[in-house]
C-alpha cells in the first residue's frame, strides 16, 4: 500500500454558477483523476476571505461510486484569476492539485483503498493553466 497526501486532476470543464440574486459565483470544475487508477472529481470552488486556520475545504469520497466532490473556498483575487484563466482556450487541458490535511491509501495498481465513506480536510490547492 502507498499513502498519498495530494489528488491531481486534469480539468475536463468548469462552469460559472450563480443561483438566486444575492449568491456569490461558484465555480464548478469537472475533471479526471490522474494519480489514481480511475475516477472522475467534481470542485466547487467559492469565494471567502481565508484565515489560514484550518483548512480551505473539504473532499467527500463516496466508496460505492467513482466520482469524488471537493467544496472549497479560495480568496476573492484567487477566484477571479483562476475564472480569467480558466476562460482561456489553453493548448492542453489545465491540471490542479489538492493538498490534503490527511493521508490516502492506494493499492500497487492506484486504485484508492477505502473501508467506507471517507471525509477529508483539504489544506490548499494549486493550479497550473497553460498559456502558450
Amino acid at each position: 500500500m502507498e499513502k498519498i497526501t495530494t489528488v491531481q486532476l486534469s480539468v475536463q470543464s468548469a462552469e460559472a454558477i450563480m443561483v438566486g440574486h444575492d449568491k456569490k459565483p461558484q465555480l464548478l470544475v469537472n475533471g479526471t483523476l490522474m494519480n489514481l487508477a480511475r475516477g472522475h472529481i467534481v470542485l466547487h470552488v467559492q469565494t471567502r476571505e481565508i484565515s489560514h486556520v484550518g483548512g480551505i475545504g473539504e473532499l467527500d469520497i463516496d466508496d460505492t461510486r467513482p466520482v469524488m466532490q471537493a467544496h472549497l473556498h479560495v480568496s476573492y483575487s484567487q477566484f477571479s484569476s483562476l475564472l480569467k484563466l480558466l476562460r482561456s482556450d489553453p493548448p492542453r487541458p489545465p491540471s490542479a492539485v489538492i493538498a490534503l490535511k490527511d493521508e490516502l491509501l492506494t493499492s500497487p495498481e492506484g486504485y484508492l483503498v477505502l473501508e467506507g465513506r471517507r471525509r477529508c480536510m483539504i489544506a490548499d490547492v494549486s493550479w497550473s493553466i497553460p498559456i502558450l
